[in-house]
């Protein structure tokens, strides 16, 4: 009973959406703006309901428009918190590189870094984010940027302490 219920309610949801995309994309001019509408609905359905299958849509909406920088970080934001540090790095990556001047994009990156144990890379690009400024999300670049520093203070430290008892042998 319970998962008919959840058939009927995701069916109505489609419809809906289905819809309003076509009362939305019969304003866009092209047909490569009506399919971004369509998957960026899409998207918005399966973000809600069927995460596994978000992945695809991104996908597609980077396709239709490569140097998007902001979809490419909410790409690297999605893999991220599904425990993809490597994609999301290359996700932050490119956003950067479409949008360097985008604080949160430098942040995103730092976060995929730290996860990914790369402390120094993590470091410059928290560092990016501080210079850039106007960071709009609930973390505090300088924040960040010190407790990156702390982490390469103590994996130096282990590096010298593992060079030492190299040596002492």
């Amino acid at each position: 009973m319970f998962s008919m219920v959840i058939r009927s309610a995701f069916s109505l949801g489609i419809v809906v959406s289905l819809l309003a995309v076509n009362a939305t994309a019969s304003f866009a001019d092209s047909p490569k703006e009506k399919r971004e509408t369509i998957h960026k609905c899409l998207l918005a359905i399966y973000l809600s309901q069927r995460k596994s299958e978000a992945g695809g849509e991104y996908l597609a909406l980077l396709a239709a428009n490569p140097s998007d920088g902001k979809m490419h970080y909410e790409y690297g934001n999605f893999l991220l918190r599904g425990g993809n540090a490597s994609g999301a790095q290359a996700q932050y990556a490119l956003a950067c590189k479409y949008q360097s001047h985008v604080a949160d994009y430098q942040i995103g990156l730092g976060n995929a870094m730290m996860r990914n144990k790369n402390y120094r890379g993590a470091v410059a690009a928290y560092r990016r984010a501080v210079e850039i400024g106007g960071a709009t999300g609930s973390q505090s670049p300088s924040a960040l940027l010190a407790t990156a520093q702390q982490y390469v203070a103590q994996q130096e430290q282990y590096e010298n302490y593992k060079k030492q008892q190299a040596e002492n042998q």
